[in-house]
Parts: C-alpha cells; sequence; structure tokens
C-alpha cells in the first residue's frame, strides 16, 4: 500500500501536468484564435477595398473630389485645405455608408432609397455574393470575439 504522502506527491504531480497542459493548449488557442480574427479582419478590409473601388463612390462623393480638384488648381491654400478636411470626411462617411449597404445587402434584406448607380451596383449578383461572404465574416468574428472576453 502506498504512503500517504507518496499519493499526495502523484496528486500534485498530476495537478501540475493538467495545469501546464491547460496553460499550453489554452494559449494555443487563444493565439490561433486571435490569428484567426486578424486575418478575417484583413480578408473584410480587402474585399470592401476592392469592391468599393469598383462602386467608385457615390455621387456627392464624386462631385466633391471634382470641387478639390478644382480648387487645388486655382492654388488658394485656405479654401482649398477647409475643402480637403470636407472631402476626407464626406468620402470617409461615404464608405462607411458603403461597408454598412455591404452588410445589408449580404444578410438578405432590401436597401431602401438608393441612387440609380448604387441600386444597379448593389443588385449585381457578384457582389450580393460577396455581401454574403462579409456578412459571414463578421458572425464568425462577433463568435471568436465574444470567446476572448
Amino acid at each position: 500500500m502506498a504512503s500517504p504522502s507518496y499519493r499526495i506527491n502523484c496528486m500534485s504531480l498530476t495537478t501540475l501536468l493538467l495545469f501546464v497542459f491547460i496553460m499550453v493548449t489554452g494559449c494555443d488557442t487563444a493565439k490561433s484564435r486571435a490569428k484567426k480574427i486578424v486575418s478575417l479582419r484583413s480578408e473584410r478590409r480587402e474585399m470592401f477595398d476592392k469592391l468599393y473601388r469598383e462602386y467608385g463612390g457615390s455621387e456627392l462623393s464624386q462631385a466633391i473630389k471634382s470641387e478639390l480638384q478644382k480648387e487645388a488648381l486655382k492654388g488658394n491654400n485656405s479654401q482649398s485645405q477647409v475643402a480637403q478636411v470636407l472631402g476626407n470626411f464626406t468620402q470617409g462617411a461615404d464608405r462607411e455608408i458603403f461597408e454598412q449597404n455591404m452588410r445589408i445587402v449580404g444578410s438578405g434584406e432590401n436597401l431602401i432609397a438608393l441612387s440609380d448607380k448604387a441600386k444597379q451596383f448593389f443588385s449585381r449578383p457578384d457582389v450580393q455574393e460577396k455581401g454574403k461572404k462579409i456578412y459571414t465574416i463578421d458572425i464568425e468574428l462577433e463568435q471568436l470575439e465574444k470567446k476572448e472576453n
């Protein structure tokens, strides 16, 4: 029969090994989850970038870009700087709206009150497929990020 101190040492060793195993596999899981999150975010960003370039921005964004180019040619620096800030803000907002519209299309919902250009673009089957992929990535990211917390 084993002595009590021997049993305690075996239990301590088992507990220690279990702890090491959990730490190693837990860290690997957290690292792989973090890598997956980075990879998915990068894939989604690349999809948005490509689609937005293809879309070309809204009419308002294009009009502001045109006006900015005209101001730059005139050489009026103070007005040009203000116009540049306004242009950056408008383009950023336009991009956010575009991304949100891609998510809506991807979820299968209908977009409302869009320009003819946007209606044509977002109704294309290839754009709708990419929207579904983006929507799927969003769901996967949400699940992975919940596991981190």
